[in-house]
């Protein structure tokens, strides 16, 4: 599961940086009605196994991370467990990513 203030790595083409998972916004529930992204995610403090969500990651520095939906070569990355290297997500980055963090760094 992810939880908040989880430390992850980010892969990013061939980048790996450190992250950490600083919002957790909502997890998706597909037995609302409604049939867009919006409209049915629900509060969220975690993620579970095979949930979808919309998290906030901070990065330890930059990459150059686009919106998904212009570019979907530069909008995906994954998530990755920094003790055993094993996946924990794939994740599309959001169009308002860029300069939220403190110092100007990206988050995803």
């Amino acid at each position: 599961p992810a939880r908040l203030r989880e430390r992850v790595l980010v892969q990013h083409g061939t980048g790996l940086v450190q992250g950490m998972i600083t919002g957790i916004s909502g997890v998706l529930d597909i037995t609302l009605p409604g049939g867009t992204l919006e409209s049915s995610i629900v509060p969220g403090d975690s993620l579970a196994l095979n949930d979808i969500g919309v998290v906030t990651v901070l990065l330890a520095r930059p990459l150059p991370v686009e919106d998904y939906g212009a570019h979907r070569r530069t909008g995906a990355f994954v998530l990755v467990d920094p003790h055993d290297g094993a996946t924990l997500a794939a994740g599309t980055a959001r169009a308002a990513a860029p300069g939220t963090g403190p110092d100007g760094y990206l988050s995803i």
